[in-house]
């Protein structure tokens, strides 16, 4: 838990920390301090007027908005809860910042301990926003966080995402889907292909660090199956565990 513990304090003092969730990566910091909040916006070049989604670690990070619910769309809330559903919640409670344009906000329960566990520990709702810049594809593992953010925030938290294939679903109270939920643990073929094409389009660093390792380090017996053994991508980043971890 001190991983927790170190996380919770982060975000207390007004930091910014990266965390996985269900799907991707998160930013996360304390939703109620507008420099933390601009600095996730400025990490990611993310327009104000989207808004922010929040995570709780029960439903009652959301007191304020669920009581401003009626009963029957707050119990179909709860039950939904913990779990990879994203809900638009009446946005009164909360500062301009993380509305953004809007006159909800969109909060949940992760399917996911971990972020459960920090948002636990943190004492109240925290944003936690995709972790990409805008135009490029959401980090998926811990090694890509470090490689790609480590700079940009004062805590990359060890963990891993749960299964899922991407961001949550993002259904409205009146039942309005505006967002599909992904399923859990399919479409894991390819997996890494996918974590490699992530890594290749938001650093020409790391082409640069491709290629110069490539020559030494590529091997005839690649084989990727089912499972997307990849032997060669391992050998590639066999000495830069820290830049790229593939297992």
């Amino acid at each position: 838990m001190t991983d927790v513990f170190n996380a919770a304090v982060c975000l207390k003092a007004g930091g910014v920390i990266a965390h996985a969730t269900e799907g991707v990566w998160g930013l996360a910091c304390d939703p109620f301090n507008r420099e933390a909040v601009d600095r996730i916006l400025t990490i990611k070049g993310r327009e104000a007027a989207k808004g922010m989604l929040l995570i709780g670690a029960s439903s009652h990070a959301f007191e304020n908005a669920m009581n401003a619910m009626e009963p029957d769309a707050r119990a179909r809330v709860e039950a939904s809860w913990p779990g990879h559903v994203t809900w638009l919640l009446p946005g009164d409670a909360y500062p301009q910042s993380i509305r953004g344009q809007y006159q909800t906000v969109a909060c949940r329960v992760p399917d996911h301990s971990q972020a459960r566990d920090i948002a636990a520990a943190f004492g109240g709702p925290m944003v936690s926003t995709s972790l990409n810049r805008a135009g490029e594809l959401p980090v998926l593992q811990y090694a890509q966080a470090l490689a790609l953010f480590d700079t940009d925030v004062d805590l990359v938290v060890p963990g891993q995402t749960a299964g899922y294939t991407g961001a949550s679903a993002v259904t409205g109270l009146d039942g309005t889907v505006v967002r599909e939920a992904p399923s859990r643990g399919s479409l894991r073929i390819g997996w890494e292909w996918r974590e490699i094409l992530s890594l290749i389009l938001c650093r020409q660093t790391f082409i640069k660090l491709l290629l110069s390792r490539w020559a030494t380090t590529w091997s005839t017996n690649a084989t990727y199956s089912i499972g997307m053994t990849l032997g060669p991508a391992r050998q590639l980043f066999s000495n830069n565990k820290e830049v790229l971890a593939l297992t």
